[in-house]
């Protein structure tokens, strides 16, 4: 991205932040926008505040077995012809939601699959660290903290406690 920055200079920039608020009712009075993928964004925002929410693996993996369930299932999820949910699995649950507490076995039994999210997240992980020092490297030692990370399970645990701090960082 800081190639296409260079080449358009300004123009890309007062672009990218026009696509970002277009979304927001004009006449609207904002002091913070919020954006869930930063990683293109950082050129464009050299000031900005970032917060990083880090989940555990096994969470995320719960989490999205229960997401194929409620949705019905995506074909070809684990891949060719492979579902993380088999159809009939989850029909039978719909017709009686304690099919998987009197067939366990059903829950997370495709090894690929369950490989295939670790290896997802694992990669996710290594990605925001990788944000993360980037961030932290590029600002000026007097600087402060542009970077918040916390952990997705503190915030559950921690509401008030976590949105006290996370008001905090952002200076609100």
């Amino acid at each position: 991205s800081s190639g296409i920055n260079a080449e358009y200079g300004d123009w890309f920039s007062s672009f990218t932040k026009s696509v970002i608020v277009s979304g927001i009712p004009s006449g609207t009075d904002f002091d913070w926008v919020g954006e869930k993928t930063p990683t293109t964004l950082s050129p464009l925002t050299p000031n900005a505040h970032y917060f990083l929410i880090i989940r555990d693996g096994r969470d995320v993996l719960v989490s999205l077995f229960w997401h194929h369930v409620r949705l019905g299932g995506f074909i070809g999820f684990c891949g060719e012809d492979r579902n993380l949910v088999e159809p009939l699995d989850v029909q039978r649950y719909k017709e009686d939601n304690s099919y998987f507490d009197t067939h366990p076995e059903k829950l997370l039994s495709k090894e690929c699959c369950v490989r295939r999210v670790a290896r997802g997240w694992a990669e996710r992980i290594k990605q925001d660290n990788e944000i993360s020092n980037a961030i932290q490297n590029k600002q000026p030692p007097a600087k402060n903290n542009r970077l918040f990370t916390v952990r997705y399970e503190e915030i559950l645990a921690n509401p008030e406690k976590m949105k006290d701090e996370l008001f905090l960082f952002l200076e609100l």
